[in-house]
């Protein structure tokens, strides 16, 4: 199996390097039933409008969202500790800490020419006024980044996560005898995993997209296969985990953008998949997911910007996925599993030559009972994320526990 993603890994690199090279990406594009096109034959639903936003976040982000400065008090002291014990030769390989200190405080040393009363000088600081309540603990949390963005990273820095999702949907369909259409905005703001990172891949991530899907019966109420279609407009902007902590340090959001880059272009995805259902209440569907889905786009360096838009040089790929699904309708009950984000994982790590995988994402499921026509509960699993929720009317709403870390979130929307 290995082989096979290997070689069709290889396949897209081959092709795609005639003419740029391959970026893989996450999809952060919900697709709902037409990630399933199969079963689109048992759908039959209106939305005129939807509406869904989604709170999540790590305790350490949420923690330093509250108070910045108070969560790298601890790192602060193991920074001072650590540029305490340095020799001149540190600091003479390292002039501009020595810049960055100064401009952050007046009372810095300044070097004269004795070089060993210099180094005392430069020990006792950071033994004694860094660590002062008269330094305050906002400069000491700018000077410990200041350090970390250089590249100074002491081995027993305690690690910081900024891992916050925000996420806003806007929705609407329809699905009728075996074909319809979706059509959305999804917004999300994806924080960074750790706040030491200097790698901007993620940030925010903006998609207008639409599904188009057609199904139909192979064998009469037993066998149906599907197609989808997903053309997208997106504009992403990443930023790293410093860039996330400076502007939140200087209150100044618009950092995030004004900083970096922004990326804007065009998608294009593609979904099939079977449905076999040995009864009429019990259905299995196996899907190929974002085959051959890719975007291209332009690029604006905002830092920059005399440099004007320019083609991306890549091609963003979004590795394809196979999927294998369960549902089981018993009276009030309704039960869905699925294993998926094993392939896609695959074929990333093999591109971008890496060894991570995670089994978090690996089953999604959701078990849910209607008390009445109109309220119903449900006890999800998808993403890492535990899910209980209550629908009423048009009405939902749910709590949020991550499994991955320690972290819990929010979300509700509604549904005309």
């Amino acid at each position: 199996m290995k082989r096979r993603v290997i070689a069709f890994a290889v396949c897209l690199v081959a092709f795609s390097s005639l003419f740029a090279g391959v970026v893989p990406i996450k999809n952060y594009v919900d697709y709902g039933v037409f990630a399933s096109p199969g079963r689109l034959v048992d759908v039959d639903s209106i939305t005129p409008f939807g509406i869904e936003a989604e709170a999540v976040s790590d305790a350490e982000a949420i923690k330093f969202l509250a108070s910045p400065a108070a969560s790298f008090k601890e790192n602060a002291k193991i920074v001072a500790d650590y540029l305490s014990s340095q020799d001149i030769e540190f600091w003479d390989n390292h002039p501009e800490l020595i810049n960055e200190f100064a401009s952050i405080d007046s009372a810095f040393p300044v070097r004269g020419n004795n070089t060993e009363l210099y180094e005392a000088e430069l020990q006792d600081y950071f033994r004694t006024r860094f660590l002062s309540p008269s330094y305050g603990d906002n400069n000491r949390a700018i000077a410990a980044l200041s350090v970390i963005e250089q590249g100074v990273i002491p081995d027993n820095l305690k690690p910081i996560s900024g891992d916050v999702d925000l996420s806003l949907k806007i929705y609407g369909g329809r699905v009728s005898s075996g074909s319809g259409w979706n059509a959305g905005l999804d917004l999300l703001l994806e924080g960074p995993e750790s706040l030491f990172s200097s790698s901007a891949v993620r940030g925010i991530d903006s998609v207008i997209h639409s599904e188009h899907g057609i199904a139909g019966y192979i064998v009469p109420d037993k066998l149906a296969a599907g197609f989808a279609v997903t053309p997208s407009l997106f504009l992403s902007v990443p930023f790293s985990g410093t860039d996330f902590v400076n502007a939140c340090f200087e209150d100044l959001p618009l950092n995030l953008i004004l900083n970096g880059s922004v990326y804007m272009g065009l998608g294009m995805g593609f979904n099939f998949g079977i449905m076999y259902k040995p009864l009429e209440n019990l259905s299995f569907a196996l899907d190929l997911r974002d085959v051959a889905s890719a975007r291209i786009g332009l690029e604006l360096p905002i830092s920059d910007i005399a440099a004007g838009l320019r083609f991306y040089d890549n091609i963003m790929i979004i590795p394809p996925d196979v999927a294998l699904s369960v549902v089981l309708n018993a009276g009030n009950w309704h039960l869905k599993m699925e294993i998926n984000d094993i392939v896609n994982q695959l074929i990333a790590n093999e591109m971008l030559g890496t060894t991570g995988f995670s089994w978090w994402n690996v089953v999604d499921g959701e078990v849910s009972y209607d008390f009445s026509e109109n309220l119903s509960l449900a006890l999800s699993y998808e993403d890492a994320e535990v899910g209980l929720e209550v629908m009423t009317g048009g009405f939902k709403a749910a709590l949020l526990a991550r499994t991955d870390s320690f972290g819990f979130g929010v979300r509700c929307g509604f549904l005309l």
